[in-house]
C-alpha cells in the first residue's frame, strides 16, 4: 500500500542500522516488504543467525492522527511484555532506537518468525480448517488480553490513561473525531451528536474495571501460520489497555462464531453488545479518516468503511 508515511531507506541508512545492531559487516541483503500501511519494512538478510525484520517509523514531519502516539514506542514495549508473558509467536525485539542519529524516525529489528499471513493462507482451507484457525486465533487473543495493567487508554503514555474505562475512551474516540473535524472529513453524521450519544449510553462502561492488554489490530492479516498453527503475531502499534471486545475480531465486519468459541464469549449482556458497537465505530473512523492523512490513491477503503459505519451508527441511534 502506498502511503506517505512510509520513511524509505537507502541501502547505506540499512547497513549502519545493521551493523550498529549485528556488528560489522552483518548485512548480507535486504528486501523492502511492501504489505503494510504505515511503516517502511525490510526483511534484513545477515552473514551470520537467522534473518531480521527492520521497520522504520515515519519521519518526524509528517503529519499523522492521534491514535498513532509513540507507535513504535508501543509496539517495542507490547512486543516485550507479551514475550515476558510467555505468548507464542511473538518476535523478539533486537533493537530499538528512537535517537534519530542513524535516519528520520525511530527503527525497531526484531526477529523474523517463519510462516503466511493467515489471509493468504485461509485462501488455501476449507471451511472446517478456517473454523479451526478462528478458534485458535479466539484462544490466543484470549491469552493476550488476559494480561492486566495499572490505567486504562494508551499503553505508554500516561497523559493518555485514566483510572476509569469510559473516561479513556470517550478521549480517546474525542481525539479521533478532532482529526476528522481538522481534516475536513464528512461522514454523515454531526460529530458532535456522536459524543452526545456516546455520554448517554456511559453506563454500558461502568462494568469494565479491570485494564487488559489489548492487541487491537488484530485482523488475520497481522497473524502467521505455519503448519496449521499461528506461528507469529506483529504490528502491536496499536496495543492499548482496554477490554478484549476492543479487539478486532469482535467487530461488526469480522467476528464469526468459531472465533468466539475459541475466545470462551459466546453470550453477551445488553451492556457489551453496545460497547461493542461504540467500538465498531471508533474502528470506523480511524478508517474513514487515515486514508487522508496518509495520502491513499483511491477512496475505496473510505468508501468500504463508510458503509459498515452507517449500518452500525443505525443501530447505535435507534
Amino acid at each position: 500500500m502506498s502511503s506517505i508515511t512510509k520513511n524509505y531507506l537507502d541501502e547505506d541508512t540499512i547497513r549502519k542500522i545493521t551493523e550498529q545492531a549485528f556488528g560489522e559487516g552483518s548485512l548480507r541483503a535486504y528486501e523492502s516488504l511492501e504489505g503494510g500501511f504505515c511503516n517502511a519494512v525490510y526483511r534484513i538478510g545477515r552473514k551470520e543467525g537467522n534473518d531480521a525484520i527492520l521497520k522504520v517509523a515515519p519521519a518526524d514531519h509528517i503529519r499523522m492522527m492521534s491514535c498513532e502516539t509513540e507507535m513504535m514506542r508501543t509496539e517495542v514495549g507490547a512486543m516485550r511484555l507479551a514475550g515476558e508473558k510467555k505468548i507464542p509467536g511473538v518476535p523478539a525485539v533486537y533493537a530499538y532506537d528512537e535517537s534519530r542519529s542513524i535516519c528520520t524516525g525511530a527503527y525497531l529489528l526484531m526477529e523474523k518468525k517463519e510462516g503466511v499471513p493467515l489471509t493468504e493462507a485461509k485462501q488455501q482451507m476449507d471451511e472446517r480448517q478456517k473454523e479451526q484457525a478462528d478458534r485458535e486465533l479466539g484462544k490466543l487473543l484470549g491469552q493476550i488480553n488476559s494480561i492486566e495493567g495499572e490505567r486504562f487508554g494508551h499503553f505508554c503514555v500516561k497523559e493518555l490513561q485514566s483510572e476509569n474505562w469510559f473516561d479513556a475512551f470517550y478521549h480517546m474516540i474525542s481525539r479521533v473525531i478532532d482529526d476528522g473535524i481538522e481534516a475536513d472529513i464528512s461522514i454523515g453524521v454531526s460529530y458532535q451528536t456522536i459524543l452526545d450519544r456516546l455520554k448517554e449510553q456511559s453506563w454500558a462502561f461502568a462494568e469494565v474495571t479491570s485494564p487488559r492488554l489489548i492487541h487491537f489490530d488484530s485482523w488475520d492479516g497481522n497473524f502467521l501460520v505455519k503448519d496449521q498453527e499461528i506461528s507469529g503475531v506483529f504490528d502491536w502499534e496499536r496495543a492499548m489497555w482496554a477490554e478484549g471486545l476492543m479487539e478486532d475480531r469482535f467487530r461488526f465486519h469480522s467476528v464469526s462464531d468459531a472465533f468466539l468459541k475459541g475466545y470462551g464469549k459466546e453470550n453477551f449482556t445488553p451492556a457489551e453488545k453496545i460497547r461493542c458497537r461504540w467500538y465498531d465505530v471508533y474502528l470506523y473512523l480511524i478508517m474513514m479518516f487515515e486514508g487522508t492523512y496518509r495520502h491513499y490513491e483511491t477512496q475505496d477503503q473510505y468508501n468500504w468503511v463508510h458503509g459498515l459505519f452507517v449500518q452500525v451508527w443505525k443501530e447505535i441511534d435507534e
